[in-house]
């Protein structure tokens, strides 16, 4: 969230090979969402390289700014 205007400013996508999923953070400014998918304005590359969290767990503070840094 962002705390000055209390609006989404991330989501989280799951990425991965069908037995190894992990959720990865991208910014939702001009996002577009349908059914099942979320399509943002970044390469997939970009994306696959931002620090990530297992889809059961939660962001630490270091997560974080790490994915803010990102």
């Amino acid at each position: 969230m962002d705390t000055s205007t209390d609006e989404s400013a991330m989501a989280t996508v799951q990425v991965g090979q069908p037995t190894r999923h992990h959720l990865v953070f991208v910014p939702v400014n001009g996002a577009i969402a349908g059914p099942g998918y979320v399509k943002v304005d970044y390469d997939r590359s970009l994306v696959k390289k931002c620090p990530a969290i297992g889809t059961d767990d939660a962001v630490t503070a270091e997560d974080e700014a790490a994915v803010i840094a990102h």
